[in-house]
């Protein structure tokens, strides 16, 4: 491989590797709802678990994580 390819595909990984490692932790809140779905004992008992959850913060993909994975 070209030396001059591989700093561009190095320094790409850096930064895939620094934005993984940089996420924000998920709020309380979030990790409640996300909680409430796992241990859910019912499908509409998840749904309203998640609609609690997405009102706190609609952009959390752990939370629709959660809700996928329960349904």
């Amino acid at each position: 491989m070209k030396t001059w390819l591989k700093i561009p595909i190095s320094l790409a990984i850096l930064a895939c590797v620094l934005t993984a490692w940089a996420a924000p932790p998920t709020r309380p809140e979030v990790a409640a709802a996300i909680q409430a779905i796992e241990q859910a004992s019912d499908p509409s008992a998840v749904v309203t678990a998640y609609a609690n959850g997405f009102a706190i913060d609609r952009n959390e993909p752990k939370l629709y994580e959660a809700y996928i994975a329960r349904m």
